[in-house]
């Protein structure tokens, strides 16, 4: 069949594929700027915000995984810390830690 698609069902974190899907539909998104001091990695767009209303977060940077079977997986990995301004959505990373290990259970889609 022309235009056949496979889509897999898979831990957000590990990649462990639970299920493929098969369709002919097409699909299209869009993506946020990357803003690395304010001007966006992606098209150069210049952000003049000032940033006043933030949303702080905790996220994982060059994680690798490992299967721990169906229990779930260790994520060896560096936790960065900072804020998303509310106002214009552009991310400032504060901290990033030193090497860690992190047990998590899978996160099926």
């Amino acid at each position: 069949m022309t235009g056949l698609k496979v889509y897999n069902k898979v831990c957000l974190n590990c990649n462990r594929t639970i299920q493929s899907v098969y369709t002919t539909e097409s699909s299209s998104a869009t993506e946020a700027h990357e803003f690395v001091d304010g001007k966006c990695t992606k098209c150069g767009y210049v952000n003049t915000c000032t940033h006043a209303k933030k949303s702080t977060w905790e996220k994982y940077d060059e994680c690798v995984y490992s299967d721990d079977g169906d229990q779930g997986h260790k994520v060896t990995t560096h936790v960065l810390t900072g804020y998303t301004c509310l106002d214009c959505g552009e991310s400032v990373i504060l901290s990033r830690s030193d090497e860690t290990v992190i047990i998590e259970a899978h996160n099926y889609l």
